[in-house]
């Protein structure tokens, strides 16, 4: 049977000389599973909607075990990315993350659209890299049922002075009601008006608003730490990026 589908891919692992085993995230069956024939030869019809981070139309073929490419058409290919290597780093950690966050055989259309969203961003370079992570970071989590409550005050006392964020509770706390893990956020510069922000806008606002150095420095540091917290592991290519980071200084 011939499906029609639209889907971003996150990942790309090598057969042989010539085929490619692909993890692509769709609208419409979620995460699958899609082997292209012959996607690595020279002036294949497939080479460039099967390459990491392209979005792209598909006709598959549905077998009883995976898919098979029939046939693939890019719509867009984030070509800018490329351009510089800590972008390209980023942009495979957001793909792994959706890797993650999506289940076969769910509709994943949100999650889709900030993929998308944020691969844009990072390309066209709308706003501060350190921005467009924290932002997908939190918007991600909160998509994948982890939204964390940062409504302004402390979520055990209900002061608003001096909050700190704690990503192993995912909540605001002031100083005196702290818990004691090692990794709590102090919400200096608007860094928990922006974490409010980021999970209450519209999907296409995600990214227009700024913050101060030490805003952004809070932010960056609550969004990764609660997103790492809540789904317990470690991300390869997030452990990449930081390395590209240190090794600019």
């Amino acid at each position: 049977m011939l499906v029609k589908t639209a889907g971003l891919v996150l990942r790309e692992t090598r057969i042989g000389e010539a085929d490619k085993l692909l993890c692509i995230l769709t609208a419409t069956d979620g995460k699958i599973t899609v082997k292209a024939r012959g996607a690595l030869r020279k002036g294949s019809r497939t080479g460039s909607a099967t390459q990491l981070f392209a979005f792209s139309e598909l006709t598959l073929f549905q077998g009883k075990s995976q898919y098979t490419l029939n046939e693939a058409a890019p719509v867009e290919l984030f070509f800018s990315l490329r351009e510089r290597v800590e972008s390209m780093a980023l942009a495979a950690y957001v793909c792994e993350v959706l890797e993650i966050l999506s289940d076969a055989d769910s509709g994943t259309e949100e999650l889709l659209r900030l993929g998308l969203n944020t691969l844009y961003a990072l390309s066209e370079q709308t706003a501060p890299e350190e921005l467009i992570k924290a932002a997908f970071e939190l918007r991600a989590a909160a998509l994948a049922g982890y939204a964390p409550e940062v409504e302004g005050s402390c979520a055990a006392c209900g002061a608003a002075e001096e909050l700190y964020f704690s990503p192993a509770e995912g909540a605001v706390f002031c100083r005196l009601h702290l818990p004691g893990d090692r990794g709590v956020v102090c919400l200096r510069g608007g860094a928990a008006d922006a974490m409010n922000y980021v999970l209450s806008c519209d999907a296409r606002r995600l990214f227009s608003f700024r913050l101060g150095e030490k805003g952004m420095r809070a932010l960056a540091a609550a969004a990764e730490r609660y997103l790492v917290s809540s789904l317990g592991r470690g991300f390869r290519t997030l452990d990449y990026y930081h390395k590209l980071l240190s090794a600019e200084f």
